[in-house]
């Protein structure tokens, strides 16, 4: 039996400026249509400055809106009413985050804790691959 897995990654500006915008997409691509989502993102909070701002893609309902809950930490659940058919390497937009450039330096931003539910009548976890 094959069982569909999920790719989150992140696509965002390469570079920017201290003091500037940077905005980071977190997407996906799963290989079944997915309904729910939750986990956390780590950044280094000496380079970047979370702005409590963030674009909501396919995920318009939000148990926990992405928000900072420690330094170098956020945490984002939702939900996709009516799931995300998406057929295998289309990348779907989850949400947009919107950070300050700190300092100079390669900024590292990283999954944690990461859940991706299955659009199906039990919600089963699809398992997650990270870039």
């Amino acid at each position: 039996m094959n069982i569909p897995s999920a790719k989150l990654l992140f696509i965002g500006t390469p570079e920017a400026r201290v003091g500037r915008d940077v905005v980071i997409q977190v997407a996906a691509e799963p290989e079944a249509p997915i309904n729910a989502i939750q986990g956390d993102i780590h950044f280094d909070p000496a380079l970047l400055e979370f702005a409590d701002r963030f674009d909501s893609g396919i995920v318009t309902l939000w148990v926990e809106p992405p928000h900072a809950t420690a330094p170098g930490v956020i945490h984002y659940a939702g939900i996709i009413p009516g799931g995300a058919g998406l057929a295998n390497s289309t990348t779907a937009n989850l949400f947009s985050l919107h950070f300050t450039a700190r300092d100079i330096g390669t900024a590292r931003i990283a999954f944690a804790n990461s859940h991706l539910y299955a659009n199906q009548a039990d919600g089963a976890e699809i398992p997650v691959v990270t870039s």
